[in-house]
């Protein structure tokens, strides 16, 4: 499984609930049309554990925000700087 955050859609996207990108057909890989993963330039990919940690984060009462890299950290909803 393979986890993305869109900073533009605010939002997690997994390739297990979502669907793979790419699909083997006859040996080739193609695009998967049944893909339910938007074509975001603003992708990019979080491991596993750094998914666990933010949504432990997140039940902890912090928000989801994208880093300057573009990747999510969490943040106190009391603050401005990341957690």
């Amino acid at each position: 499984m393979t986890i993305f955050y869109s900073a533009e859609a605010g939002g997690f996207y997994h390739t297990a609930v979502h669907g793979e990108r790419t699909i083997e057909v006859d040996g080739q890989q193609v695009a998967n049309p049944d893909c339910r993963i938007p074509l975001l330039g603003d992708l990019v990919e979080v491991a596993q554990d750094d998914y666990m940690e933010l949504l432990d984060a997140m039940r902890q009462d912090c928000e989801i925000v994208p880093g300057p890299d573009g990747h999510p950290l969490a943040r106190s909803r009391f603050s401005t700087g990341p957690v």
